[in-house]
C-alpha cells in the first residue's frame, strides 16, 4: 500500500507561513476510522484525509496538535466518494484490505 502523507502547518485555526519541522522524538497516533479521539497524549495526529472534516481538524489544532493527512494512492476503495468514478478495467486485484483493490496504473489514460 502506497501512502501519501501532507503536512498542514497549521496552530490555532491560523495557517502558518513558516516551515514545521517535528521533533526528533515525537509522539504519534494514527486513527483512520470512526471518531476521532482528540484527547490522545499526542502530539501529532494522522487521520484519514476523507472522513475527517475540517471542523475535526480545527479542533486537533486548537488544542495544540499538529495533524497529517492520510491519502491511499494507488488502489481504488468501495467506500470512498470517487469510487464510482473508475472504470472496472483498472481495477485490480485485492491488497489485502477488504473493499480494497490496486489500480492498474498501466492504464493512466483509462484513470
Amino acid at each position: 500500500m502506497l501512502v501519501a502523507v501532507v503536512v498542514v502547518a497549521a496552530s490555532a485555526g491560523a495557517a502558518s507561513r513558516s516551515r514545521w519541522v517535528p521533533a526528533a522524538h515525537p509522539t504519534w497516533y494514527w486513527q483512520l476510522q470512526g471518531k476521532i479521539n482528540n484527547h490522545e497524549p499526542a502530539s501529532i495526529y494522522d487521520v484519514d484525509g476523507f472522513d475527517t472534516s475540517a471542523s475535526e481538524v480545527a479542533r486537533l489544532h486548537a488544542l495544540g496538535k499538529r495533524v497529517v493527512c492520510y491519502i491511499d494512492v494507488g488502489t481504488w476503495e468501495n467506500w470512498r466518494p470517487d469510487a464510482e468514478d473508475f472504470p472496472k478495467s483498472v481495477l485490480g486485484n485485492g491488497d489485502g484490505w477488504p473493499g480494497e483493490r490496486w489500480l492498474d496504473i498501466r492504464k493512466l489514460k483509462i484513470i
